[in-house]
């Protein structure tokens, strides 16, 4: 294995040419040789194939960090667009290629390329965070945890470490780039998604309009983080060619917002919107005002396009009026009374494991209000008692904990950045607005995990792996922090 690793990285160090030595090229052919005889004495000629093929382009988009972070993140939108509550054979691909990847990125930088990791108490507090789920799996299962369950339960919650390599690689702004030109088209489609699967519905099924019946909410919290991201882009530009596609995401992610009929996320979006105004100040509420009014306008004329045949646009305005004003009786709403009593089961379940909780996945039962049944779950509508059952008090402060550093993070890199004289004021506001942006979204899943539980799902662990993993290169950039470097 020594000899392995010195041959590699001489060959990388000095960027030579040559044959690799007869012991590594013949144990390949061995292994590869081996590989073909078992397929073909178990019948599995045309998946052996698959698996040559896949793992040719596995080993092809690892040669480059960026190639692989980006496949990753584009690797996400068939899992969101096409979810499922099994186990799909893509989930278990785009894990593959997320975990293995992410396996041999560590190997690579720290063994081959000897470069340092550079960290942040946010990132050691989420990555001490796994390290107790890992630790606590015995306790998982000693306390009913389902293997299968736990299993993709634990691959959930780590997909927000992608932002190690992202806070280590996109160090340059055309990398910075395309790592917006990967995440934006991805949630923009859901949202376009939502909008022509809510017309078939309202075509197919609703005579007159009924709130909540026939919505159309898939992914909502990557469409509400795609509203506050579209926004500040929104606000921020300067050229029609970044103002139209800014705009045109807006109008759609907005719309799509708004037949998800949540009224959790209507709030969220409007808390995002003043969050970002409290940092950006009055320039962005002078642009603000002027944007939405031209949005709103967007807004009727796509929805017109779409929906004006099926349904009058003063019905849709009576119903989301409806839905705003009934939150004066939100705590007499039957939903929110069914969600105390999940929260009140897994509270007191949690018994005498307040300090590292009862482990990932593990269930909880409890009478439900409406069907007055008995009904068993590992997951609760309010991620607090959610967080507190399966982690404790100690997982509950790691995570808590870590999206509360890179908030405070994405606060200081707003101001600093007002204090730079040496760079252009567009640039700079751009800069401030895609930062408040990130710190919107954050005290949104503070806000929403009240109702809806966003501390586990691969969306928000999507957009937070960026958001963190961007906060990280920029303090540095601005050296707000100076960074911890580790080579282990």
């Amino acid at each position: 294995m020594k000899a392995t690793l010195e041959y590699i990285w001489n060959q990388h160090a000095h960027s030579a040419d040559a044959p690799v030595p007869w012991w590594l090229g013949g144990g390949f052919l061995a292994v590869v040789l081996g590989f073909i005889a078992l397929s073909f004495s178990m019948g599995l000629e045309m998946y052996a194939a698959f698996a040559i093929i896949g793992a040719v382009f596995f080993v092809l988009i690892l040669r480059s960090e960026v190639v692989w972070v980006l496949a990753v993140i584009l690797g996400y939108l068939p899992i969101f667009w096409h979810g499922t509550d099994e186990l799909s054979l893509l989930e278990i691909l785009h894990a593959t290629l997320f975990y293995g990847g992410l396996l041999w990125w560590f190997f690579h930088r720290i063994v081959i390329m000897r470069k340092p990791i550079h960290w942040s108490i946010g990132g050691i507090m989420y990555v001490l965070f796994m390290i107790q789920i890992m630790v606590m799996i015995p306790f998982s299962l000693m306390n009913g945890a389902d293997p299968y369950i736990l299993t993709r339960e634990i691959t959930v919650m780590g997909s927000p470490l992608l932002f190690i390599p992202i806070s280590n690689a996109f160090t340059t702004r055309t990398r910075q780039k395309l790592l917006v030109i990967a995440l934006v088209p991805a949630l923009a489609s859901i949202s376009i998604k939502n909008i022509f699967l809510y017309r078939e519905k309202l075509v197919n099924v609703v005579a007159q309009w009924e709130v909540g019946a026939s919505r159309q909410s898939e992914s909502y919290f990557l469409i509400f983080a795609l509203v506050i991201i579209a926004f500040s882009l929104l606000v921020s530009s300067y050229r029609l060619r970044m103002w139209l596609p800014s705009a045109f995401v807006f109008v759609t992610s907005t719309l799509a917002a708004a037949i998800t009929f949540y009224r959790t996320i209507w709030v969220a979006i409007l808390i995002g919107f003043v969050v970002m105004g409290f940092y950006l100040g009055m320039k962005y509420w002078k642009r603000a005002s002027t944007y939405l009014a031209l949005s709103m306008l967007g807004g009727f004329i796509i929805f017109s396009s779409f929906f004006g045949k099926v349904i009058s646009f003063e019905a849709i305005l009576t119903s989301v009026t409806a839905r705003f004003v009934s939150v004066e009786r939100y705590f007499s709403d039957p939903s929110i009374i069914n969600r105390n009593i999940e929260a009140r089961a897994a509270l007191k379940k949690m018994g005498n494991s307040v300090v590292v909780g009862t482990g990932l996945a593990t269930t909880v039962r409890y009478h439900n209000f409406f069907t007055k049944q008995i009904n068993e779950t590992s997951w609760t509508h309010n991620g607090y008692p959610w967080m507190l059952f399966h982690f404790g008090i100690v997982g509950s402060i790691f995570l808590l904990g870590s999206y509360l550093f890179f908030y405070r993070k994405g606060v200081l890199i707003i101001r600093r950045l007002a204090t730079r004289k040496d760079l252009p004021p567009r640039l700079i506001f751009q800069w401030q607005a895609l930062a408040a942006a990130g710190v919107a979204i954050t005290v949104g899943i503070f806000a929403i995990s009240v109702t809806i539980n966003q501390f586990f799902g691969r969306q928000p662990a999507l957009i937070f792996a960026v958001i963190w993993g961007m906060f990280e290169v920029w303090s540095r950039e601005l050296n707000i922090i100076k960074p911890r470097t580790s080579s282990t």
